[in-house]
């Protein structure tokens, strides 16, 4: 029986996958079908050869050699981790990012490895091996130079004042250098939170809460969606656009993607960027609406006769 294998569309959003097409765009065309040949716990061996065969068999635009490559962009940017084990090659997803999308895995096939592959080897990080061997390090025995003169203690004395009193300087120049390069990371990092969470977050909440019932994951990626286009297009607040879209919807009594879906291609087809040309647009439909409707000066048209006016006396 086949193995099921998730392929979510956050892949084609994912900056570690947008890094490896920026380097190599066919190594990220080949991820998907990579995934598929993993087994549940996100292993395989990582040999191009064998991994060609078995998911590229009749593709001979993917070589071994392209294959290898993309593993090798893959371990780069984290997608996968490559490793050896008694001399063979294998290849690993990370646990947390490869079980957040196979979700079809149970819980209790997760916690146990069965895996046929062998689990990457634990390694130290750099900063853990350098404080071990500082703590391993002797300490330093007692100095057993001779006393100098007063005079030269005096000269060292003076010395070691001038020494500390450069210290201290640089130490507060630094310090304060420290202190602008930690100002400004937490300024770029709220600035990167606000710009990741801009697009769609609003829209999303406001469907949640307004609409009366949970949104599905694939409504919410399609208002995700709908809110990029119009942000691509040029929209300077393309969630205010989705949510006037999502508030007809609520109007009308059709809450789902497909009217929703309809509201904004319309929209998009007349050149709509914001609020404004929504209600202005709006407006000027009422206008034409109301003139049809209430002809004003007009004089009534005469009755039309029937075909069977001639019938009757």
């Amino acid at each position: 029986m086949g193995r099921k294998v998730f392929v979510t569309s956050d892949i084609s959003i994912d900056e570690s996958l947008i890094t490896v097409a920026e380097h190599n765009p066919l190594a990220a065309l080949i991820w998907p079908w990579i995934l598929t040949a993993l087994d549940d716990w996100g292993r395989a061996e990582a040999k191009s050869k064998m991994l060609k065969a078995k998911v590229f068999p009749c593709n001979d635009m993917i070589t071994a050699e392209s294959i290898g490559t993309a593993l090798r962009l893959y371990h780069d940017v984290g997608l996968v981790k490559l490793y050896e084990v008694s001399g063979k090659p294998y290849m690993s997803v990370p646990h947390d990012k490869w079980f957040k999308y196979q979700t079809h895995i149970r819980k209790e096939k997760r916690n146990v490895d069965e895996s046929k592959y062998p689990a990457p080897p634990i390694t130290l990080d750099c900063a853990e091996l350098r404080e071990e061997s500082r703590e391993n390090e002797p300490s330093p025995s007692p100095s057993l130079t001779p006393t100098p003169p007063p005079s030269v203690i005096n000269n060292n004395n003076n010395a070691r004042e001038e020494i500390e009193t450069v210290v201290n300087e640089s130490e507060e120049s630094v310090s304060k250098t420290a202190q602008t390069v930690n100002e400004l990371s937490k300024i770029g990092s709220r600035t990167e939170d606000n710009r990741s969470m801009a697009i769609g977050t609003r829209a999303v909440d406001w469907a949640q809460e307004k609409w009366g019932r949970p949104i599905s994951p694939g409504e919410a990626e399609g208002i995700v969606a709908w809110c990029d286009e119009f942000s691509t297009r040029g929209s300077p607040d393309p969630d205010a656009v989705v949510i006037e879209a999502l508030k007809q919807c609520d109007n009308a009594s059709v809450r789902n993607k497909f009217y929703l879906s309809t509201v904004l291609a319309d929209w998009r087809e007349a050149g709509v960027l914001t609020v404004d040309h929504v209600l202005t647009r709006d407006a000027e439909r009422k206008k034409v609406h109301k003139r049809n409707k209430d002809p004003g000066d007009k004089p009534p048209e005469p009755p039309r006769t029937g075909k069977y006016d001639a019938f009757y006396l």
